[in-house]
This record gives C-alpha cells, structure tokens and sequence, in this order.
C-alpha cells in the first residue's frame, strides 16, 4: 500500500522561505541602481505578509547606521512615529548602544535574536513596551545578517517574523548575499563605463588620427584627429562603409580591403601606407598601423592609426635627391660635396630617427639615432653585416628584400622587425628602405623608428580589455551560480533532517550519508571557486589592522586537513605584529599550504611552515617535498586559468599574488622537480602609504 510523504511544518516553512528568498533574488537580479534594489526587497517583504524586512547601512564614519528601508505598514509606520516623536528616514542607530548590531556590522556576525531585546537595546523599556502594542513585535524572532559590498560590510538586512526559526538562517544569508553580489554588478557596471568613457577621451585627444571599422566595413568611430585632418565631419563619415566614402583613394582602399580581411582571418598585418584625399580635394600620405578588436575571443572589427607621412616623406625625397646628385656633385666640385656633406650629416644626425646604409650586405653608415637604438657604438656596427642583430625567419626576409631591391625590383619598402640590443633585450623596429646611390655603387637607406613602447602600449591595452572582460564574467558568473548553489546546499539539508527523523529501527545506508557529504564538499569546492574569480575581478583594498603572524599561520594550519602520510612541522621566529588584512592573508596561506600538502598524497612527506623576519620584510615560508613544479610551468604559475592539476581552475595562486600585491608584498617560488617546492610569502614591515 502506498504511503502518502506528510511533510510537517518546519519542512514547510523551510521549503517557503527558500522560496520566497529566491523570489527576491530573481526580482532584483536584473536592477542597475542601488536604491531600486532596496526599494523592491523591502516591497517584496510588504508583499508577503508573512515577513518583515528593514534595511540598515552605516555611515561614511562607521560609527552609526541609517535606516533604508522597512516592510512595516506606512499606516502602523506613521502611527508609531508619531508616538515615539521620531521619523524613520531621520533615526540614526548609535553602534554603542546596539551590542546585536555591532557584533553584525563589525564582527560580522549573523545573529538570530527577539526583536523585543533589539528594541530594548535603543529604546526606553516604556516606549518599547507601548510600540510592542502598535508593531506587534512582541513574540518576533529577528535574524539579522550583515550586507557586503566587495568583501567590506556596508550595512545589514533583518528578517522578522513570528514563525522565524534558527534553519532560515541560511536562506537569510543567501539573500544577503544576492543583495551584495547585484550591488557589485551595478558597481562593476559603472566602472567599466568610466573605462569606456577614459579610453574615448584618449582616442580623442590622440595626435594621430584613429578610425574603428566593424567586420562589414562600416566606420563606427573617427577621432578629433581623423576629422580635423580630413575636414570631414561624423556625419559624413559614421555608419557607411569605408569603400563608398570619398576618403581614400582607389589603391588605398584595395589595399585596406586586403588587410582587413588578413586580420578577420587571424593574420597580422605590418603598417602600410595609403593616400587620404580632404574634403578640400587634399592627398595626404599617411602609415597605417592597424589592429582586431575583440569581445571576448571574438574579433568585431579593427582599429586602424593613421600616422601623417608628409614631414618624412619631404625627409625621404631630400635624401633620395641628395644621393642622385651625390655623384655629379663630386666630380664638379669637390668644395661644394663638401659642403653638401656638411649640411647632409646635420640633417641626418639630427634626425629623430635612426638612419642606416648597409651596401655590400654590411653595415656603411649608421647615424647617432640608430647607434643609440642598438645600444652600440658606431665602430662595433660599420663593417658588421646587419643579419647579426636578427634571428634566422627575420635574416631570411630581410635578406630577400636586399636582394630584390638591389635586383631594382619592386618590393615593400615598410617592414616591422625585432633586433635584439647589445644588453640582450628584443627591441622592435619599424624600417623604411630604399635603393640609392652611395659613393657610386647602390646601397640600401633605411630609416628605422624604435615602436617598442607603441607595441607594449597596444600589448597592455589588449589585456586590460582582456580582464575587463574576465572581471564581468567572473560577476555574473559567481551571481547566476550562487543561486542553484545554494537551493542544493538547502536541499542536502532538508534531506539531512528527514533522515535524522527517522525511526530508530530504521537504518541509513553509510552510502546514502557519505553521498550527501559529497554533495556538501562539492558544493563548498565550487563556492571557493566561485569566491577565487570575484577576488580576483575585484578591486577589494586590504582592511590593515596590527595582526601576529604566527597565530594566522597556527590558526590556518589547525584547518588544514593533511593526508596521514604527510607530516606538518612549524618552525616560528619571534615576529613584530604588522599591519595586514587577516581574512586576506589567512586565504593565502590556506591555499598555499594546502597545495604543498596535496602536493604529497601520493608518496606522504613533509610540509614544513616557518616564519622569520628580514630587514623590511616579515617571510612566511611553505615548504613542502612533494612532486615539485616543472621548469616550464614556473613561468606560468600566477597566470589566471593556469593549473597542473586536473581538479582544479587555476585561480588560486593567482587570487594570492594579487592579495598579497595588495599589501605591498610579494610571493617568491622555488622548486625542483621530484624534490619539492618553497613558496615564501613577503609582508612589509610597514605598510605602503
């Protein structure tokens, strides 16, 4: 016969209460402004009728707490403002008289408590007892859990309700929780438009002209620059396809097509020259240095900088005149070549570029510019063939394009090149060659322009879009995961009380319990996770406060769970406290000693903490002698994503790096293959200002 599953009311009200927490949770997920967030919580509490909700947020001194917003009726609101002589919007709740809020706010505590020992903690016991008669507060239970924003406790949320007990305390937790993490979305929101609305202003203000096309062709951004030089206005030029504008000439337009669709391709493309024509009918030789934009891994189109060629193009032609006439020159007058060459070494030793002659397939000439880009002397250059400052693919090319020109063949004259300098350090070079006549025989002009802070400029701004784009992910992604998270951590909870209920008689499968707390481990791995991206998204700074490090190290190590193979042994120098955030810090050091001891599962060892002071610096080491690191992954170990372990994202020694540069400090590696790694953690005795 089938028995009918009654569930009884604790269930019931469990079950209710996650339900309507994540009612709430849904309702605001998608709101962007700070006070419609509180507005509708506290009217979704309203809307129940089965609970009451007011939101507290302390003031800019930390000393007191304003209140936001309360779910009591307006008309029992009013009622009870007017017996008490204050105005809700106006109350300001004093921290040192509240011992439950300030253990919420400042230890940051959940508490369940009467609302009557709440009230009596700010209110005279008369006026208590007269507002128990208009609120009703009198059997009210209270849980009150703090609100964060960015890991940094801004107020608190207090749930009240006759029937409140103490397993609602993680679902009011968990709506806590969504409230702070939708606080962060708006902020991170916020903050990536003040990125967008800087980079503009440095487009803007840029002294080249910049353009920013789509994969169809269609111009969608032209600088101050691109207009002031074009004489065209946005009008004329936003939102139509580069090839029906009257912009460009022909040839040039061929010639961005090609490149363009190299660079959708995933093909880089070196700087090239095209012709602008002006409104006036102006032609204006630019360079054009161009690059993909991307969202997320996706290329949407490209930027392209236009540098004016007019002032080296005249550079250019003097020069390729000068060397024509060089030879009539010397023999009419030998006075008047000396002259020349006077005015000629002026010019090119001045130039702001460096200027190299190669003939023969050796080094002629180098100016004072070109020397100082190698980082050698003139006499170490002249007579060395160039291929010695290049690797074996560059050698190859440039050799083909020698040949050719000295061939008399038409071939690239602008080329981008890594020469490595005389202190080791691959400098990128962008080069204009051309064939001229020097000392009766041809040669090779070449100007060279070091672009090595341009390419590391556009390097770094690739990768703050790159994070950028992390950052967000990582919100919304630790947002939209926390809700089913927590459903399944309540789930195993309500499944955990039926099972203790049962009968005595009735046995618990071991597997069915040992199920559950794998549940429960994977559910706390994934929130670790999940806490590991938003560290690392975040731009939380470190709440410093004098703190003894070798109690964090003793209290972190009594957490680590350590297989029974491995041996823990702490060697503690004598320290002074330092200024440090202690929840920082003791995740640091969590993470590395669990590492060092996961290291040793397999083959057991020892792990071994100890702690020492330098000259400026308090050291924290985590030895361990497990499998060690790889040579080539040393590299590679605070990379975001990188990890040599097959259960894991690869966040967390990235997560440390950036705690522990946020204090100043630093985490230095050590390690050998098969013997085991060192990760010494360094806190400044004192603390950056």
């Amino acid at each position: 016969m089938e028995e009918r599953i009654q569930i009884d009311k604790p269930s019931h009200d469990l079950v209710q209460i996650i339900h309507f927490t994540e009612d709430v949770s849904l309702k605001i997920h998608s709101l962007l402004d700070e006070s419609d967030i509180y507005r509708v919580v506290i009217e979704e509490f309203a809307n129940s009728k089965l609970y009451n909700a007011s939101i507290v947020l302390l003031t800019e001194d930390g000393l007191k707490l304003t209140v936001v917003g309360s779910s009591i009726a307006p008309k029992t609101l009013k009622m009870a403002e007017k017996v008490s002589g204050l105005r809700l919007k106006d109350y300001m709740i004093n921290l040192n008289r509240s011992s439950i809020y300030r253990q919420v706010v400042k230890e940051g505590r959940t508490l369940q408590v009467n609302s009557w020992d709440m009230m009596a903690e700010l209110f005279s016991r008369p006026l208590v007892h007269l507002l128990s008669k208009i609120i009703d507060f009198k059997n009210e239970k209270s849980i009150v859990t703090p609100l964060k924003l960015h890991g940094k406790i801004i107020g608190a949320l207090t749930m009240s309700s006759t029937d409140l007990a103490e397993y609602f305390i993680p679902s009011v937790k968990n709506l806590a929780r969504h409230i702070s993490t939708v606080l962060e979305l708006d902020a991170h929101r916020r903050a990536l438009i003040e990125k967008e609305q800087r980079l503009r202003t440095i487009i803007d203000t840029s002294p080249d002209a910049i353009v920013w096309i789509d994969t169809t062709g269609k111009i969608t951004l032209v600088n101050r620059k691109g207009l002031e030089i074009t004489g065209f206005s946005k009008e004329d030029l936003i939102g139509k396809n580069f090839m029906d504008v009257e912009v460009l000439t022909q040839e040039s337009k061929e010639k961005i097509l090609k490149a363009l669709t190299k660079r959708l391709e995933g093909t880089k493309t070196p700087p090239y020259e095209v012709e602008i024509v002006t409104k006036n009918g102006q032609t204006i030789p630019f360079e054009i240095s161009a690059s993909p934009i991307f969202e997320g891994n996706k290329i949407v189109g490209g930027q392209s900088i236009f540098r004016d060629l007019r002032e080296r193009k005249k550079m250019e032609e003097k020069l390729r005149q000068y060397s024509e006439r060089l030879e009539d020159l010397v023999e009419k007058r030998t006075k008047e070549l000396k002259e020349s060459e006077k005015r000629y070494s002026v010019l090119v030793e001045e130039a702001s570029d460096g200027v190299v002659i190669i003939q023969d397939a050796k080094i002629a000439f180098v100016n004072r510019r070109a020397a100082e880009i190698v980082g050698c002397a003139r006499e170490e250059l002249i007579g060395h063939s160039f291929d010695e400052f290049l690797d074996e693919k560059t050698c190859r090319e440039m050799q083909k394009l020698y040949m050719g020109r000295m061939r008399g063949e038409t071939v690239p004259t602008l080329r981008e090149i890594k020469i490595a300098s005389s202190t080791g350090r691959d400098i990128t070079i962008e080069t204009s060659a051309r064939l001229i006549n020097y000392h009766g025989r041809p040669a090779d002009f070449a100007i060279m322009r070091d672009i090595s802070e341009r390419k590391r400029a556009e390097e770094e701004r690739l990768k703050l879009e790159k994070l950028a784009s992390i950052g967000e992910l990582a919100t919304m992604v630790g947002h939209d995961l926390r809700n089913p998270l927590q459903s399944i951590k309540n789930a195993t909870y309500v499944l955990n009380n039926e099972l203790q209920r049962l009968d005595s008689s009735t046995s618990i499968p071991r597997k069915t319990m040992k199920m559950l707390q794998t549940i429960n481990d994977a559910i706390s791995y994934a929130d670790k996770i999940i806490r590991d991206l938003q560290d690392f998204s975040g731009t939380k700074r470190p709440k410093l406060e004098k703190n003894n490090i070798n109690a964090i190290v003793k209290e972190v190590l009594s957490r680590v769970k350590t297989p029974k193979n491995v041996e823990l042994i702490m060697k503690l120098g004598c320290l002074p406290e330092i200024e440090v955030d202690k929840d920082m810090i003791e995740r640091v050091f969590l993470n590395l000693a669990t590492n060092g001891a996961q290291a040793m599962e397999k083959k057991g060892g020892l792990l071994i903490v100890s702690t020492k002071e330098t000259k400026n610096f308090v050291e924290v080491s985590f030895k361990d002698t497990g499998i060690g690191i790889p040579e080539e992954s040393m590299e590679k170990l605070f990379t975001p994503f990188f990890t040599t372990r097959a259960k894991g994202m690869g966040m967390g020694l990235t997560t440390c790096k950036k705690l522990i540069d946020s204090h100043g400090g630093s985490i230095e590696t050590e390690s050998e293959e098969g013997k085991g790694s060192t990760f010494t953690v360094k806190l400044p005795l004192q603390p950056e200002t």
